[in-house]
């Protein structure tokens, strides 16, 4: 029986899967933190300025995928796990995001290492 990872029994994550996702990170071009001169730059800089999507608006295409992906399950099959949604099993890998899992899931790729099945 698969077993079902909510946000209540998320699995502590080993030092070998840590490990791996840490080199990951680092090999997607995470920058170094920067310094409290750098930041106050930054942040100079972008004062007054807008946010770039400010008065636009989402497609109905757009928001059809959103409303399509929000809520699904999802299975790890290396982990023999299923997921009650894709946030939950981007906290598994430690993602903000579990966009590219949802492109893996649809294209039967690996994603960190792992491949990712929809479950109905």
């Amino acid at each position: 029986m698969d077993e079902i990872i909510g946000m209540d029994n998320m699995p502590q994550i080993d030092e070998k899967r840590l490990s791996a996702i840490e080199r990951a990170h680092k090999m997607k071009g995470k920058r170094s933190p920067c310094s409290e001169e750098t930041k106050k730059k930054i942040s100079e800089a972008n004062k007054g300025k807008s946010s770039p999507f400010k008065g636009m608006t989402h497609t109905e295409e757009a928001k059809q995928k959103m409303r399509k992906n929000h809520g699904i399950k999802i299975k790890c099959v290396e982990e023999n796990k299923i997921f009650n949604s894709i946030k939950e099993a981007a906290k598994f890998l430690c993602l903000v995001t579990g966009t590219y899992i949802i492109k893996a899931a649809e294209e039967g790729t690996e994603y960190y290492g792992y491949h990712w099945k929809f479950v109905d």
